[in-house]
């Protein structure tokens, strides 16, 4: 919650027309706004605003206050049990987990003839290993099962 703001020429002006009628604690904080020193403690404005009505006054404290900034004190942010952010994360995996089956379980594995899709990848992996010849003595180029990791090898060409 904001503590005190800083005040304006109005508010600083109503504070010196005031002065005198404030309380012993709240007059010593008047004071130091009037130096300069600080910003106008909330306290201090209740008790204004209480002198205002007392008086009278045509002006309201919105008045006085337009303008002025409010100084709110820094949050501190609690720290998070650790007991907690572990069972988060389990639950975080859990529920991904689950998704990942939700969205797979319609996926099954193709295959043909010669055996399953996996199994005609590789063979078309040795084929082009093979069939990858350039004339005389050259590079072929063999690509192996992590899918794009190209190898080179010398070959010797007849």
């Amino acid at each position: 919650m904001a503590s005190e703001c800083r005040a304006t020429e109005p508010l600083l002006r109503a504070l010196r027309e005031l002065h005198p009628s404030f309380s012993p604690d709240s007059r010593a904080a008047v004071q130091e706004v009037l130096d300069g020193g600080a910003g106008v403690p909330f306290r201090v404005l209740r008790e204004l605003h209480a002198l205002l009505r007392e008086r009278g006054s045509q002006t309201y404290l919105h008045e006085l206050l337009e303008g002025s900034e409010i100084h709110l004190p820094e949050v501190k942010l609690p720290e998070r049990n650790p007991v907690l952010v572990a069972r988060l994360e389990k639950i975080k995996a859990k529920l991904a987990n689950e998704e990942y089956k939700r969205i797979t379980r319609n996926v099954t594995s193709q295959s043909n003839q010669q055996g399953t899709l996996a199994d005609l990848g590789r063979q078309a992996d040795t084929i082009l290993c093979d069939r990858g010849f350039i004339s005389g003595i050259s590079r072929a180029l063999c690509f192996g099962p992590d899918h794009g990791g190209a190898t080179g090898r010398t070959v010797a060409s007849y």
